[in-house]
């Protein structure tokens, strides 16, 4: 069941607090250090349908070791502190700020001292192949092998940050429900794994990372909603003029020029599969968010070098 769940446990039984935290970290071994003392497990965890978030404490030194092999991925974030991570028999130590992100087959623990926070987030399978699949065309046979190393997050225009901590599972944004897709997409092209060579070098700047946001959002949203550049370069983590400047260098056009030509393309497609008198040209320009049928027109024709009655009696 979705929704948000706040756990609050001061105790020294290591079971409590695993049982707390197995719906984000599945079957795992939790391992006070210095002594049978207590500890304070702070979690604020959202449950989805693909994805689970959470951001915990102990509140004193652990090792946490999590179970082999397991039924989805799983993402850490040094929200603050430090921890060690170990991946397979690789360790790594990490700070404020880094990610790192093993795959279901490999081994992986952490060991978190009394002020470290971490963002875990559990990504099933099938949810990280699908996005595969679609970025690279190619479904894996077997689960994603991630490397171990850190990917540290830094700048503005994080889509991680962005998705993680603003809208991940927060049903009041209008953009919430594709966060998990924003989510799964950055931990494929900016955490190295087997398959990154198929999706191209990681972009490092924020430039790009801004614009592939940008264009997830535009997308995600309903053509016949408004939604203004300044809430976009909001979500982005940019001023409006960045955002359209960054936007309009890689992309080539302006974010509103993007839209428009997701909107043309959308009517394009239900004047082709329309039948008159089922479907006119009025009703595919609204179903798409033109409000005057002669811009639509001049769009359209502008866009594809046909009007669209041409278009809808040629698919006759």
């Amino acid at each position: 069941m979705s929704g948000y769940h706040f756990a609050y446990i001061r105790t020294a039984d290591p079971a409590l607090a695993v049982e707390a935290a197995e719906p984000v970290l599945g079957l795992h071994e939790l391992l006070p250090e210095g002594g049978p003392r207590e500890m304070d497990l702070r979690m604020h965890r959202h449950e989805g349908d693909q994805l689970t978030s959470a951001t915990v404490t102990y509140g004193r030194d652990v090792v946490v070791r999590l179970g082999v092999p397991r039924t989805a991925y799983t993402t850490t974030m040094v929200v603050s502190g430090r921890c060690v991570f170990r991946i397979g028999s690789t360790y790594l130590e990490a700070a404020t700020g880094d990610v790192v992100t093993a795959s279901p087959a490999g081994a992986f623990g952490f060991q978190a001292g009394a002020n470290c926070y971490l963002k875990l987030v559990r990504v099933e399978q099938r949810a990280m192949h699908v996005r595969l699949a679609r970025i690279t065309g190619r479904w894996p046979s077997s689960p994603i092998r991630f490397h171990p190393v850190i990917t540290r997050l830094s700048g503005r225009g994080q889509p991680l940050i962005t998705s993680a901590e603003q809208f991940f599972g927060r049903s009041k944004s209008r953009f919430a429900r594709h966060s998990d897709e924003i989510f799964v997409n950055w931990l494929l092209r900016h955490q190295p794994h087997e398959y990154s060579e198929s999706i191209g070098p990681r972009a490092a700047e924020v430039g790009p990372l801004a614009s592939d946001f940008g264009k997830v959002l535009l997308r995600a949203t309903d053509p016949v909603k408004e939604v203004s550049v300044t809430e976009l370069a909001r979500a982005s983590g940019l001023t409006e003029a960045e955002f359209v400047r960054v936007f309009r260098h890689h992309e080539g056009c302006r974010p509103q020029d993007f839209r428009l030509g997701l909107r043309l393309e959308q009517a394009r497609r239900i004047l082709l599969v329309g039948r008159p008198p089922l479907v006119s040209v009025g009703y595919a320009a609204r179903r798409c968010g033109f409000r005057d049928d002669e811009r639509f027109r001049l769009h359209y024709t502008r866009r594809f070098g046909e009007t669209p009655l041409d278009t809808l009696y040629r698919s006759e």
